[in-house]
């Protein structure tokens, strides 16, 4: 009889013992593949990319950063990263003096050199570096040596790419200078 009280007990413990859980928010480190327009980011994870990953607002996770990847029951958010959110005064190559500098999520580049003297002319400027481009299209007004009003300004695309744009009316070649900041 001792032994049947004893099994019956044992059955009862472990009828009524609770069930180990697994905890309710994991993390993975990954590599940053692709920023996304819409504020997510595609993230490798051990050589598996998940695409869509939504990345908290306090974490700059530029491409090729190693970011934390955490999983919050189906959902996955990146929300830390190892990257330092800064990008050193540096001169970027291209035409006329181009000066950037990132920091918190602010970039400002500073540019000086010669507008083009067409009507509609463009030209080519520098290449912002991944990671600091703005989500939009941007376009800055610049200061024009000797030009009362100025018919040119300063444009940066989602890619990088910085050009001068003339919007018609008479158009000479004139010094410029042009401080464009934004978000990244």
């Amino acid at each position: 009889m001792p032994n049947s009280i004893e099994s019956a007990a044992r059955a009862i413990a472990e009828a009524l013992a609770p069930m180990p859980t697994k905890p309710s928010a994991r993390w993975r480190w990954g590599t940053v593949v692709t920023n996304n327009q819409d504020g997510t980011a595609d993230v490798d994870i051990a050589g598996t990319t998940v695409e869509g990953v939504l990345v908290a607002s306090h974490v700059h996770a530029p491409v090729g950063a190693r970011v934390r990847v955490t999983y919050l029951g189906t959902e996955a958010m990146v929300d830390a990263s190892t990257t330092k959110d800064e990008y050193p005064l540096a001169s970027l190559g291209g035409t006329g003096t181009n000066y950037f500098h990132a920091h918190n999520g602010t970039a400002t580049l500073m540019s000086s050199g010669t507008t083009p003297s067409a009507q509609w002319g463009t030209a080519s400027v520098c290449t912002i570096p991944a990671g600091y481009r703005p989500k939009t299209t941007l376009y800055f007004p610049m200061a024009k040596t000797g030009a009362a009003i100025s018919d040119s300004y300063l444009q940066v695309d989602t890619d990088g790419s910085v050009t001068i744009q003339n919007w018609g009316g008479t158009q000479a070649e004139r010094e410029y200078r042009c401080t464009a900041t934004w978000a990244y």
